[in-house]
């Protein structure tokens, strides 16, 4: 009798669980998407095949992309994800009528009970009223004419990097490109935005251990976003507690930054007009936005910025490589 019920039991969550999978994706069928493999998988088998085969999923995101449109739904078991290629589907889920995109949780939020860009910032807070007065109150901070201020500061961290890179090749050393343009990248971001100078006030951390402890952050970011089981297998532990400690330190880093500001300010040193001046003003006038929102928008920055600045460098240089005729025009 135990069996029965036990089998009767086991049935009767199966016919739930496929029925809350196909109402689920049921609210998505109006967005192009490409054949299931699997019923329960969704697109799973289809994205590790095409990871173990390249390495990364860009090349069947690209062919997607070609089929279905600019922009198009996958499914990952329980999970749905939409890619928007359009600046005006972009625009439309971040900005017009409040924003249509909200962040309730994910991997990026909170990764195994640790905080990374939470809830409060840019990134996540999407759309409304308060991000809408952040964004405004941040404007300055990207203005044109700020902008052009930070050149001469911006060329000579751009020339530092430049002698490191050729006195590497002097000594006919291997060089990693892409480690140097994401070295640069955060070196701009960190200092242009938080007036962090890594070579003096951030002295308890080499900036390869830096750029090491954010590469374990992304696999196990990559790791917990396509294997909804990874959080639970004993092999990862190892990953997770790593990128626990990039997200840590990186928000760490973030608390260092804030207080070493408000110190300047209390002993009347001259700052800077950049993204933190403007963030603590915000603070000034909104108790609601506490140091953690602050740590929230720096984690993003220094994240997300720095990876995709570091990538569009490292474009920009093969494709110099590839054309030396406009470096002779340069």
């Amino acid at each position: 009798l135990f069996s029965v019920l036990l089998a009767l039991c086991l049935l009767i969550a199966a016919c739930c669980w496929t029925w809350h999978l196909k109402t689920f994706r049921e609210k998505y069928k109006h967005i192009p998407s490409p054949p299931l493999e699997s019923f329960f998988g969704g697109h799973f088998s289809t994205i590790k095949r095409a990871i173990d085969d390249d390495g990364h999923m860009f090349f069947l995101y690209h062919e997607w992309t070609k089929q279905y449109g600019k922009i198009w739904c996958r499914f990952l078991f329980w999970k749905a994800g939409v890619a928007i290629l359009s600046t005006s589907g972009i625009k439309d889920m971040l900005v017009t009528n409040g924003g249509l995109y909200k962040v309730t949780n994910s991997s990026l939020t909170y990764y195994g009970n640790q905080r990374f860009t939470g809830y409060g910032g840019l990134l996540n807070h999407i759309g409304g009223e308060v991000w809408h007065k952040k964004r405004l109150a941040l404007d300055p901070a990207f203005h044109k004419t700020y902008l052009r201020s930070l050149v001469p500061r911006i060329n000579e961290i751009v020339h530092i990097n430049i002698q490191d890179m050729k006195n590497y090749a002097n000594d006919h050393s291997p060089l990693d490109v892409s480690w140097h343009m994401r070295k640069l990248a955060i070196q701009l971001i960190a200092t242009i935005g938080y007036g962090m100078d890594f070579d003096k006030t951030v002295s308890n951390i080499s900036m390869s251990s830096l750029l090491n402890h954010i590469s374990d952050m992304f696999d196990g970011f990559f790791g917990a976003a396509f294997d909804p089981l990874f959080m639970y297998k004993p092999k990862n532990r190892n990953s997770i507690n790593q990128t626990r400690e990039a997200g840590a330190l990186l928000r760490q880093l973030g608390h260092d930054a804030i207080a070493k500001r408000r110190l300047d300010l209390i002993i009347g040193d001259k700052t800077p007009s950049d993204l933190l001046a403007h963030s603590i003003d915000i603070q000034n006038n909104n108790p609601w936005y506490s140091d953690e929102e602050i740590v929230d928008d720096f984690v993003t920055f220094i994240v997300a910025g720095h990876e995709t600045t570091s990538n569009t460098l490292c474009f920009v240089l093969a494709l110099l490589a590839r054309h030396p005729e406009v470096c002779e025009k340069a």
